[in-house]
């Protein structure tokens, strides 16, 4: 069919005089990832919520790659779910049929060619969301690996549970269980209003990505799970291991997704 991903995400690099420490380093990743980008020529949509001004001229300059100031006065809980629904309003506004959420640092998605041909293949053959495995996680920090598994186990044993008394969930995770730990996932221009017109109830950091794939599920849409090679960014990978931010980042994001996993899974 060959209808090409959209890719939208948001950003946010902030510093007084210049950039530092771990934001400099994701702030250099996301500069590689819209050079993949614009290199390719994927058009790809950015909402941007006050990165340092070099930053943001930089980024500007590259071909195929649209950035606008986040609007921080739509519906949600969070800004950071705001300026991801407002990135993917933006894409389908510009006429995208099939758009991709990205973690703007995941640079690996867009130089190996592979994964945005196997999701589209996927979608292709029917399925109106495609979440993405990684088929392997060695190249993560150690405690982001640890709490990934717990939290990818403890989410899918949620979501089995209520499989069990609806025929819906169990119809859409016909190919799971999925890695509901990964970020990136793929929608089709219809499927993509449960993403856009999530208001952030079961909460709007990470769980704006996550709770519109579960809200899907309820619904059983055909759920594609593709496996692909991802290799995770070195450079983010020494900046966070061992730092002690870090661990409570990561056990805070997983607790947050299983209590929200529940709270939705049982209303």
């Amino acid at each position: 069919m060959n209808v090409p991903l959209t890719p939208f995400m948001s950003t946010r690099y902030v510093g007084d005089d210049e950039l530092r420490g771990d934001t400099l380093v994701r702030a250099k990743l996301a500069l590689r990832t819209l050079r993949a980008a614009s290199e390719r020529g994927i058009a790809t949509f950015v909402v941007d919520e006050g990165s340092h001004a070099g930053w943001l001229q930089e980024a500007k300059t590259l071909p195929y790659i649209t950035i606008v100031n986040a609007d921080l006065s739509g519906p949600g809980t969070h800004n950071m779910g705001r300026c991801r629904r407002q990135a993917a309003n933006l894409a389908l506004e510009n006429g995208a049929q099939r758009i991709f959420y990205v973690d703007p640092e995941k640079y690996d998605l867009f130089e190996n060619r592979e994964s945005f041909e196997k999701i589209s293949t996927k979608m292709d053959r029917g399925y109106v969301i495609v979440i993405p495995r990684r088929r392997s996680v060695e190249t993560y920090p150690r405690v982001q690996r640890e709490m990934e598994m717990v939290s990818n186990h403890t989410l899918n044993n949620i979501i089995m549970k209520a499989s069990h008394t609806n025929q819906q969930i169990m119809r859409a995770n016909r190919e799971g269980p999925f890695d509901y730990n990964f970020g990136p996932s793929a929608w089709e221009r219809d499927s993509a209003r449960l993403f856009t017109e999530y208001t952030g109830e079961h909460g709007d950091r990470w769980e704006s990505i996550f709770v519109p794939r579960w809200e899907a599920m309820k619904r059983g849409m055909l759920i594609g799970n593709v496996t692909i090679d991802y290799t995770h960014p070195v450079e983010q990978t020494a900046s966070e291991e061992g730092d002690p931010a870090y661990t409570v980042k990561r056990k805070e994001q997983a607790n947050a997704l299983i209590q929200s996993a529940k709270a939705f899974f049982q209303k």
